[in-house]
């Protein structure tokens, strides 16, 4: 028994337009046929949709016949999409079309022969010449933009850029700036531009100087004591007050809370004043584990008075020398002085010298009263249990101090430098 075959419902439409192929035709049974062609098409869901299909069925039949019109009307066709993309606007300028003209040349050579690049023109709405300079010119292999010298005159000449490329890849000047090879090529007469036109023809080349690698240790931890008064930092900074006085202000901080131990204002920045200020700690605090390390940098106020009270204490304090006796240099007390000075004292605006002795001890207080994050919300002036300390301490993923290695014992074997903490060595 033969089974009922079922029929797309387009040859239908195509039988009713007398375009149903021949040899698709044949397939069909007669009765099939004609049944199709008495049947009301009217009634199919969505005829009305299909009656515009039909209207341009003559057309589309029409097209198929004949090859060479195909063939314009698929071209008509791709320009039209590329146009309707946003590919092409030639509104927004020739540089944007410049961009496109790979594309453009495939469109006009698969046009070749078969639609008029006057009516590609129009389709795209430019004019033919234009078409022609942007999409058909031919890149210049005697120019490093691929511009023709002879329209756009206005580029080095050949042996300008030799010169020019001969001076970027010399050994001699691989590591000059290009502004320093420019001037160079400039003396020697070699060849003659602009500085910007150095840079341009350079950057085309594509020659770039060669970048030196950074020696520095981004991961390298600074100075960092276990606990308070186990690392003492001091340093002077400046303060200019309204009447231009200048005034320095001495600062010794507890590297552990940051807190600022003693400080001291002067007009001058003297070893006696930063003596004065070293023998107030020493008077009040007790460390726990002696000799505290006291970090400064090699400045003269760390000598002469300095010198000899930290000679006279040596079981108690022992004095080093930032980027001398240790690597590292003397930040910590550098940050302090800065966020006193910018957030306490720049504010108070002091007129003189006078003021400034007056009102400072209220800003350090406040300063020294303030709670920080490095003691997760504590102040610096509330004494630090032991318990507090180590959740500090491991809060920060810190077990150990951090570049205490003495630079003048670094040669020396495992244990022989003395008079550091048992928890700092």
């Amino acid at each position: 028994m033969r089974t009922k075959q079922s029929y797309h419902t387009s040859l239908i439409l195509l039988h009713h337009a007398g375009m149903l192929p021949q040899k698709t035709k044949a397939s069909i049974p007669r009765t099939t046929l004609r049944s199709w062609k008495n049947r009301d098409i009217a009634c199919i869901v969505g005829m009305d949709q299909a009656r515009l299909i039909e209207e341009n069925m003559v057309l589309l039949h029409t097209l198929g016949k004949h090859e060479k019109l195909l063939e314009a009307a698929k071209v008509l066709l791709v320009s039209f999409k590329l146009l309707q993309q946003g590919l092409f606007s030639f509104k927004e300028g020739k540089r944007r079309l410049t961009e496109k003209a790979g594309q453009l040349k495939e469109i006009i050579r698969y046009s070749s022969g078969k639609v008029s690049l006057s009516l590609l023109a129009r389709l795209l709405h430019t004019s033919v010449s234009r078409l022609k300079n942007i999409a058909l010119k031919q890149p210049c292999s005697h120019s490093p933009f691929g511009l023709c010298k002879r329209i756009f005159p206005n580029q080095l000449a050949h042996a300008e850029v030799a010169a020019l490329k001969k001076y970027l890849l010399d050994p001699r000047f691989i590591h000059w700036p290009l502004s320093s090879v420019y001037f160079q090529m400039m003396r020697d007469k070699a060849a003659f531009c602009s500085l910007s036109a150095f840079y341009k023809y350079a950057r085309k080349l594509g020659i770039s100087r060669i970048k030196q690698k950074r020696h520095k240790d981004r991961n390298r931890k600074g100075i960092r004591a276990t606990f308070p008064l186990q690392i003492i930092h001091a340093d002077f900074t400046m303060l200019r007050m309204l009447d231009n006085t200048k005034v320095y202000f001495h600062f010794i901080a507890d590297n552990f809370s940051k807190k600022i131990l003693a400080w001291s204002a002067s007009l001058k920045p003297q070893a006696a004043t930063a003596a004065d200020n070293l023998r107030h700690v020493l008077d009040q605090y007790s460390f726990p584990e002696p000799p505290v390390l006291f970090i400064t940098d090699d400045g003269s106020e760390n000598k002469g008075q300095t010198a000899e009270l930290l000679n006279r204490y040596p079981h108690r304090i022992r004095h080093l020398v930032a980027q001398k006796d240790i690597i590292f240099s003397n930040s910590m007390i550098e940050a302090i002085n800065k966020s006193v000075k910018y957030h306490h004292l720049f504010p108070q605006e002091f007129s003189c010298f006078e003021e400034a002795l007056k009102q400072a001890p209220n800003r350090i207080q406040e300063y020294n009263s303030r709670p920080t994050r490095p003691l997760l919300g504590l102040t610096q002036m509330k004494p630090l249990s032991r318990a507090a300390t180590e959740t500090i301490c491991s809060h920060s993923r810190l077990n150990r101090p951090r570049g205490l290695e003495s630079r003048k014992t670094a040669a020396e074997p495992a244990g022989s430098v003395k008079n550091f903490p048992p928890n700092a060595s």
